[in-house]
């Protein structure tokens, strides 16, 4: 099945929804089931201000959004929760090197998964925020995930410690 909203080809593939063209809305994009799939970096639209408020993504509990493609940078602020459909990650980068150059807050226990590429996640304040980094756990599972910030930081009354492993 196609349908075109605001002539933007969309795709609809079992539970995948994608997405291969630009985008210019500015209101926010809820992903609450299923996967959208991102072939261009510009589907999930502006990432300026809008007459809704800021345009961001928010990538509930058993949903992800899927970055299929390579060159890729994603300037869109995202909020993540949960560890996708079937754990395999609420962002997922299945080809090519990517750049998440926006907020990334993780707010629950969350995956990301880089199956194949670079996912970088780069921003001039914070590239990577865990709200709750007391209370869960996050899993990264990556080939190569670089993550561009001299520090983490957490305001923990408990012991933590990071652990990454590939």
């Amino acid at each position: 099945m196609e349908l075109y909203l605001e002539q933007l080809p969309i795709k609809i593939s079992g539970d995948t929804l994608i997405i291969s063209g630009a985008n210019t809305y500015t209101g926010a994009t809820n992903i609450n089931a299923g996967v959208v799939q991102l072939e261009n970096q510009d589907g999930l639209g502006s990432s300026s201000l809008g007459v809704t408020g800021a345009s961001n993504t928010t990538v509930a509990n058993l949903a992800a959004l899927k970055i299929n493609g390579t060159g890729y940078n994603i300037p869109e602020p995202l909020f993540i929760n949960g560890t996708g459909i079937n754990t395999t990650g609420a962002i997922r980068n299945t080809t090519g090197s990517n750049n998440l150059s926006s907020l990334l807050t993780v707010s629950t226990a969350a995956r990301i998964n880089v199956d194949a590429g670079t996912l970088t996640l780069t921003n001039n304040t914070e590239s990577l925020k865990l709200s709750n980094a007391c209370k869960y756990h996050f899993n990264f599972k990556w080939k190569q995930l670089k993550l561009f910030r001299k520090y983490f930081y957490r305001n923990c009354y408990y012991n933590r410690r990071w652990y990454f492993k590939n």
